[in-house]
């Protein structure tokens, strides 16, 4: 009789969660400046991530026609990812895609990087083709950059501003903390996250609910108030 591995009906333990410390609105604001110093770029790809809270193989990943400027809406559905040295474009994390809303500030940004590319096209002989990548390492859109180029540049951007303790996907967590804080419903900023279920949100982002739990509290503390025949406020 074949002997039995002990081991099979166990169940490993969960990794350890690494604790979440978004930037601060300051610390992100400083990394776009100076990034617009020296990657326009760039600034506006950290721009769209600090908006979004896309993830970077999804800001990499982004085409022109995923963009609807009358609207003021953006598409991700897609990711761009490294293969064997390779640069992959395939579907999102979830293999789903999501539609977001874009403010004005945003959307200026976007019309300019448009703008620079199309410039720097020209100046090349080349045209930005409808469906081209907005960042892109060819004049005419046809290849997306990097994930891990992005990742270069902005820790190259961090060491300049004396915030290398700041990695990329960070700034996602900056933007699913302060719209919780701020009090957007839990479902928007999953699906603007990209997340399939709202429990994940909620199973990362917990910690930073406790205003809101104060406020549930409260809500229900007045709703309840004089229902046990004690006095209530005049």
């Amino acid at each position: 009789m074949p002997e039995r591995n002990p081991a099979s009906g166990t169940m490993p333990p969960r990794p350890i969660r690494r604790p979440i410390t978004p930037p601060s609105p300051q610390d992100v604001a400083a990394l776009i400046a100076a990034a617009r110093d020296t990657d326009p770029a760039l600034a506006t790809l950290l721009t769209l991530a600090a908006v979004t809270g896309a993830r970077r193989g999804e800001l990499c990943a982004l085409r022109w026609s995923d963009l609807n400027s009358a609207a003021g809406e953006l598409d991700i559905v897609r990711a761009a990812t490294i293969v064997n040295g390779r640069t992959v474009v395939g579907p999102t994390k979830t293999r789903r895609g999501r539609r977001i809303h874009l403010d004005r500030t945003t959307l200026g940004a976007l019309a300019a990087h448009r703008r620079g590319v199309e410039t720097d096209a020209r100046r090349h002989g080349e045209v930005v083709a409808p469906d081209g990548y907005m960042f892109s390492s060819t004049p005419d859109g046809g290849s997306p950059w990097r994930p891990d180029r992005v990742s270069r540049s902005f820790r190259r951007v961090t060491r300049e501003v004396g915030l290398e303790h700041v990695r990329f996907h960070d700034i996602r967590h900056f933007v699913a903390t302060r719209l919780l804080g701020a009090g957007v419903d839990l479902r928007t900023v999953a699906g603007r996250l990209g997340h399939s279920h709202a429990s994940t949100t909620l199973n990362i982002y917990a910690a930073f609910l406790p205003d809101a739990d104060q406020r549930a509290a409260e809500l229900m503390a007045l709703l309840l108030e004089g229902l046990d025949g004690s006095p209530t406020n005049p």
